[in-house]
């Protein structure tokens, strides 16, 4: 499965779980080469006690790219709710891979990346 494909169904997956849709940084802007972007990824489980209590918003994590694609130093960015969505979205970034980002010949780690998760409850 090539990296386009696996991020169509990343977000059709999301979307039907109800969270989702995700966006991110323009992955162009970071200047690791055409096509950078997350090559392997979960989508965040909705919570169980949000949905039975009917809470939907949204999170915004930030991270970075390790030089060998791994992400790290996760943050919260901004959520609404504060707190509801903490946890699934923390592990759905872990779960992101990306490619080295190549600059001069060298994997480069990239800083503050976003990415943001809409949790809604369909129908």
């Amino acid at each position: 499965m090539n990296r386009h494909t696996f991020i169509k169904a990343c977000l059709i997956s999301i979307l039907l779980m109800g969270a989702g849709p995700i966006y991110a940084n323009d992955w162009g802007s970071y200047n690791c080469g055409d096509g950078w972007g997350p090559t392997k990824g979960e989508p965040p489980a909705y919570p169980r006690r949000a949905r039975q209590l009917g809470i939907t918003g949204y999170i915004i994590m930030s991270f970075s790219v390790n030089p060998d694609g791994t992400v790290g130093d996760i943050a919260v960015k901004d959520a609404n709710p504060a707190k509801a969505f903490v946890r699934a979205a923390t592990r759905a970034v872990e779960s992101l891979e990306f490619p080295p980002c190549m600059a001069g010949g060298l994997a480069t780690k990239v800083s503050d990346v976003s990415i943001k998760y809409d949790f809604n409850l369909e129908g």
